[in-house]
């Protein structure tokens, strides 16, 4: 397949190139789209998972101020002797 790619700068051509270590520019245009590609769908399954571990937090968040509000129950009763004594 043929492609033809106008208006790119010589400054973006050299770009291309260092990213992909290909000495044409067409072998590093292609070479930037495919890498493009893969990192974008890398970039998206990071996103899932952040989005899954920052809902596993906050779920691990509520639990700890639930126990917390419980820790301070147990202490406020085991202050309280008369409550053991019969």
């Amino acid at each position: 397949m043929a492609l033809t790619i106008r208006d790119i700068s010589d400054s973006d051509t050299a770009n291309f190139k260092e990213l992909t270590g290909k000495t044409t520019a067409s072998g590093a245009l292609v070479m930037a789209a495919q890498m493009g590609v893969t990192n974008t769908a890398l970039l998206r399954a990071a996103e899932r998972k952040i989005i899954e571990l920052e809902q596993a937090l906050q779920v691990r968040q509520q639990a700890l101020v639930g126990l917390k509000q419980h820790c301070a129950r147990l202490i406020e009763l085991a202050g309280q002797t008369d409550l053991f004594v019969d």
